[in-house]
Order: structure tokens, then sequence, then C-alpha cells
């Protein structure tokens, strides 16, 4: 509990300095999915980074960034969601859209499981499956976090989402986001800069025409 609690006091110090408003029920939430990351994170391979404060500031600010801008009941896909980097945190910032967690290794959708429980996300599908496999033009938003190449996620993600929708690019700053392809169109992007290291990231949202 007290490791819960201290990650809870972590994420809203971290969130608050970056200027990311969280309200003291989400920050709880994500607290407790930061204590669970890091304690199966000792028996599965979910993250090389062990510190509690540079998970909070690298992995869940950074994914904060996915939950901007979203529209009310809007479906979202998190594709190779591993540790559920960034699908867990806009489940819990945004709890009036529905988010799909897809992972193909088995350990990985174990921790999903247990890691949307825990977060009390109720707003969550958790589905083991590659990306090929998965349905065409089902989602209004495609999301991936460093699991491929940026490019090579656009074409991916592109196949996911209906027309109209939108397939988000995360990189580590605005002039990294790649130029769109054809038939697609950049239309927004955000970025923060985090609070430790200076770095910045950002993400891009590519509309699909």
């Amino acid at each position: 509990m007290e490791s819960a609690q201290a990650s809870q006091v972590s994420v809203l110090r971290t969130l608050g300095d970056a200027g990311v408003p969280v309200g003291v029920e989400a920050a709880a939430a994500l607290g407790r999915w930061c204590d669970l990351l890091l304690r199966w994170n000792r028996r599965i391979n979910l993250t090389a980074v062990t510190d509690p404060r540079q998970v909070v500031e690298i992995h869940l600010l950074d994914s904060t960034l996915a939950a901007i801008g979203l529209g009310p009941g809007e479906r979202v896909v998190d594709v190779g969601s591993g540790a559920g980097l960034p699908g867990i945190v806009i489940a819990v910032l945004r709890p009036d859209v529905k988010v799909t967690l897809v992972e193909p290794t088995a350990k990985k959708i174990a921790f999903l499981r247990t890691a949307v429980d825990v977060a009390g996300c109720e707003n969550v599908d958790v589905v083991r499956r590659r990306d090929v496999d998965l349905p065409q033009a089902e989602w209004d938003r495609a999301v991936s976090r460093a699991t491929m190449e940026p490019t090579a996620w656009l074409r991916a993600g592109s196949r996911l989402v209906r027309a109209g929708g939108k397939v988000g690019v995360m990189v580590a700053g605005a002039d990294k986001l790649p130029a769109a392809p054809e038939g697609m169109s950049l239309v927004e992007r955000h970025s923060l800069v985090l609070p430790t290291s200076g770095a910045p990231r950002a993400i891009g949202w590519y509309v699909k025409g």
C-alpha cells in the first residue's frame, strides 16, 4: 500500500510539474499501475526502466500525449501495448473513450489483464493478437508506442482505422514526425518536455483520407 501511495504522489507531482492536469482518482489508478509494473518487471521483461520516478516521467508522462484531443466515445486501438503504454494511460485519463489493447505475447497479456483490473478501467478490452490479424477499418484511432519505425506504423495503422480515422505516431520530438504518406494528412500534433531530462516528446495524428 505504501508503495502504491508513493507512486500516486509521484504521478501527481510529475504530471503537475509538466502542466498536465490529473485528478486524485486518476493519479491513484496510475500509481497502482506503476507499482504493478515495477513488481511484475522483476519476473518478466516489461521495461528497461526500473526507477519509479523515471517510470512516471519517461513512460507515463509521455503516454499522456496520446490522450489529448480524443472525442467522446471514440474507439482507440493500442497496438503492441506491452506494459499498457499508452493504452492504459489513455483509458484512465479518458474514461469516455473505448480502448483496445493488442499484444501478441502471452506473459504481457497476463500483465495487461491484471493491470486493467488494478487500475479499475472499465473501458478496456485486451486482445492477444498481431496487428496483421486485426479487423480492418474498425477503429476511430490507432496508436503504437515504440513498436515499429514511424512510416511502417503509419502503413500498418492506416489499415485499422475507418475512413476519416487517425493514426498516432509517437516520437522523441516534433521535428521527428514523418511526412504524411499518400492518402493521409498530418492534422494534429501535441508535444511536451520531460521535466528532469529536458527531452522533448511529441505525437502526431495523421488522418486517413
